[in-house]
């Protein structure tokens, strides 16, 4: 029986290894709201997109808008006109620098500064820089970076946040490939919870 047990073990270690340093997902506001069938949505417009990524330009942007709207199809969400929306989809992208070695600092968390045009959204290109940089004695903590990606779904009406979930991951990505942002995208739709079954869509008129 040792014998069994021993690569039980080791295979236990290398799963929790494996799920310590694999991206998770946290749910946040309105993790319970249920939605109806016949709720709209369509991607956040622009001056949303960004209020909440406030250094990515306007062709990021409007990539962004265009990623979002790609996967609210994929998922089969009714989409509609901006105007016409019950919910605004939108996305914000951010790091969390945590200190190590050092407990009594607060997590700061920062926007993305892709100033370098790169060709995927979330990439960054150059040193990153922090509030404790400038201190020297400060320089030989190693920082710890997540890396967040959060999916929202804020109220046309109230522009408040009716939903979120953020997918993290434990260390510092200086680039997030264009397919794993649409996968991501898809994953946390994949969290929203539905009242009934959404209607097939239909096909459009040709006259």
């Amino acid at each position: 029986m040792r014998l069994v047990a021993k690569p039980s073990a080791a295979l236990l270690l290398a799963a929790a290894l494996a799920c310590a340093n694999a991206p998770r997902i946290e749910l946040g506001a309105g993790a319970t709201r249920v939605f109806a069938p016949d709720d709209r949505f369509a991607p956040a417009a622009l001056g949303v997109l960004a209020m909440e990524n406030p250094d990515f330009d306007e062709p990021e942007l409007e990539s962004l808008h265009e990623v979002l709207g790609k996967a609210i199809g994929w998922r089969g969400l009714l989409t509609a006109p901006e105007d016409a929306a019950d919910w605004w989809v939108s996305c914000a992208f951010r790091k969390r620098i945590v200190w190590k070695g050092d407990v009594t600092r607060e997590p700061i968390t920062q926007p993305w500064r892709p100033q370098a045009r790169p060709r995927v959204l979330g990439a960054a290109r150059t040193e990153y820089q922090t509030r404790g940089a400038l201190d020297p004695a400060e320089q030989q903590i190693e920082p710890w970076i997540e890396t967040i990606v959060e999916l929202r779904l804020r109220s046309h009406r109230t522009g408040t946040i009716g939903w979120s979930a953020e997918r993290i991951w434990g260390r510092n990505r200086l680039e997030l490939p264009e397919d794993e942002l649409k996968d991501t995208l898809l994953l946390l739709l994949g969290q929203i919870r539905f009242e009934g079954s959404a209607p097939a869509p239909t096909a459009p008129h040709t006259d």
